[in-house]
């Protein structure tokens, strides 16, 4: 996303009944100091159980790493969610996982996590209000704040 690289990407979707799933894989032409990534696998899932609606997603990403690591530094993020969907109401929740590999130096490892909760309630066909709370931490060695954060979020949305 927002590369000025040439990009090669094949992609496959599943969409029966509750299940949609679908998969990718990118091989970037030439790598950017911003943005080093060689090639990017993406998996991600949902289903409807009816009363509630389970997701999950991963992306891994391999970098070039100019020569300084033995392989070649990695970035594996995942994210599980579910939504209760209750009338005019939702609630959600969701867990992500961060992990840099090979980053600074073979064999390093670094980890972030966090969750979210929401609340959503749909005021019409066209208007709904959500309010957002989501907390995270860095991953160690790679941030320069370590600690971890905090967010906040009332949304008012209106669909034209």
């Amino acid at each position: 996303g927002g590369s000025s690289a040439g990009v090669t990407t094949l992609s496959a979707t599943y969409a029966a009944g509750p299940l949609v799933a679908n998969g990718q894989y990118a091989i970037y032409k030439s790598f950017q100091a911003a943005n080093n990534a060689k090639d990017t696998t993406r998996l991600s899932a949902n289903y409807d159980l009816g009363m509630v609606k389970l997701g999950g997603g991963l992306v891994v990403t391999n970098h070039d790493n100019g020569g300084v690591a033995s392989q070649g530094p990695k970035t594996t993020d995942y994210l599980i969610g579910a939504k209760i969907p209750m009338g005019a109401s939702s609630f959600g929740l969701s867990f992500a996982s961060r992990t840099q590999a090979d980053i600074l130096a073979a064999s390093s490892s670094y980890t972030g996590t966090g969750y979210s909760l929401e609340y959503g309630y749909a005021m019409s066909k066209r208007t709904s209000v959500v309010a957002n709370y989501a907390r995270w931490t860095s991953p160690v060695g790679v941030a320069t704040n370590k600690d971890a954060s905090s967010r906040y979020q009332l949304l008012l949305a209106h669909a034209f």
